[in-house]
């Protein structure tokens, strides 16, 4: 792990991406002392062209502008504008309050480790003992988790698609993995700031997440997702196939004996866990400060600032499922447009439809229709939430996850935030009739 120190951030400029209109001015203002000549520094980012720097909304002169502009003028209305990037907005930066910018992430450097440190989550204690009981006497009985992923990319891909990734994700990437004893699940983000480069950043989050499925298939017992994580990383450093790139990452694990969910998380993707239509488990993002996430990385040229993590930084956790437990997994895609209970809304009324309908099984037979039945809602549960966390980012006026926390760095943000957004929504459920198989 590179250590990040306010002297560092000072003469390497190494935490400096809030977004590409930043960047600019940062870099080329002859008067900010802090870049120190170094006009040829890239500054590699969470954001690129398409996300941050579409929405340069933020900018309040942009809004003042747009105030004084005449009704007749090509920019009239925000309706007029291309939320994919106007030249109109590159023109208005504010320096001053990218200089505002600046202070805060260097107050940010300052902190001590504690401050900067993700607290231990409180771990969620199993309420019904008597599945536990059954578990012991029984080792066919298991849980399991029916899923589904959905995924809705920023940008479709023009061109073909790279052999490393499984489907058009954007640059997020993911996998699923059921064994006899368990079941891994991954997520990953990658950092869209290697565009500038010339570097596709899925590669790297596919080449990761499949090698964290590679690692996770050799276990007998229940994998340990921060030993997953070490191990796909590991070897994603190894073969050297993947040249340059960094990524979020986010793995969980279910133990189908015990029904406990180990789980390790690097970044800002995550997960939560709904249990009677209350959200009682959410992973905390790692930040360096804001927009600027924990990520492990593939550096090729130690010229270019970055920001890089070790999987040892990830943070570790773990709760004991209960039958009718829904988890959603995500990368910020979702997290930055919808908030719980927007996610809970669109999920309550099938969820515990499937819930009812799960008590009435009695038999293997019927279990198995169950389980059909279930992975179908699943499928359109996940569609719904993709489309819409989509249909939030683009939404310019609502006051999103994202904009309240850009709000809260000094700066004017209104609307959502454009990204990948990828999903995987599980159910869990406990399978009495395996022992019928």
């Amino acid at each position: 792990m590179i250590e990040k120190t306010t002297q560092s951030l000072e003469e390497e400029l190494q935490s400096v991406d809030l977004n590409e209109d930043f960047e600019s001015n940062f870099i080329e203002n002859e008067d900010i002392s802090l870049v120190d000549n170094k006009k040829d520094v890239d500054v590699i980012t969470e954001s690129d062209n398409d996300s941050d720097d579409a929405k340069t909304k933020i900018n309040e002169d942009i809004s003042n502008e747009l105030d004084h502009t005449d009704e007749d003028s090509e920019l009239s209305s925000f309706d007029e504008l291309d939320i994919l990037g106007d030249d109109n907005f590159d023109k208005k930066d504010n320096i001053n309050d990218n200089l505002f910018v600046v202070k805060m992430k260097l107050q940010e450097a300052e902190k001590t480790d504690s401050d900067a440190t993700v607290i231990s989550s409180p771990s969620i204690s199993h309420s019904d003992d008597s599945l536990i009981g059954d578990i012991d006497n029984n080792g066919n009985n298991q849980f399991k988790i029916l899923y589904s992923c959905s995924n809705e990319p920023k940008n479709y891909r023009t061109t073909g698609l790279p052999a490393i990734c499984k489907k058009d994700c954007g640059e997020d990437a993911y996998f699923e993995l059921d064994q006899n004893n368990f079941m891994v699940f991954g997520i990953a983000d990658g950092v869209g700031g290697w565009n500038k480069s010339g570097v596709d950043p899925s590669l790297f989050a596919w080449d990761l997440m499949n090698s964290c499925k590679e690692a996770s298939q050799y276990l007998n017992d229940w994998p340990d997702p921060k030993t997953v994580l070490i191990d796909g990383y590991d070897t994603v450093v190894r073969k050297k196939e993947v040249k340059a790139g960094s990524s979020t990452a986010c793995i969980l694990t279910l133990d189908k004996i015990s029904g406990i969910v180990y789980s390790t998380n690097l970044g800002d993707s995550g997960f939560i866990v709904i249990r009677d239509n209350k959200v009682i488990f959410k992973t905390q993002e790692q930040q360096h400060y804001f927009n600027a996430p924990y990520q492990l990385s593939i550096i090729p040229d130690t010229t270019i600032a970055y920001l890089q993590n070790t999987p040892h930084d990830a943070y570790d956790d773990q709760f004991t499922a209960e039958e009718g437990d829904v988890i959603v997994l995500g990368t910020d895609g979702l997290w930055d447009n919808m908030y719980n209970e927007d996610i809970i809304k669109i999920l309550k009324d099938d969820i515990n439809n499937i819930k009812e309908c799960k008590a009435e099984v009695k038999n293997r037979e019927e279990y198995l229709e169950w389980e059909k039945n279930t992975n179908e809602v699943l499928s359109g549960l996940s569609f719904q939430l993709t489309q819409q966390a989509k249909k939030y980012s683009q939404d310019w006026y609502r006051e999103s996850p994202f904009s309240k926390k850009f709000v809260s760095t000094g700066q004017y943000y209104s609307g959502g935030k454009i990204d990948d957004i990828t999903i995987i929504l599980m159910y869990v459920t406990y399978d009495r009739y395996s022992s019928s198989k």
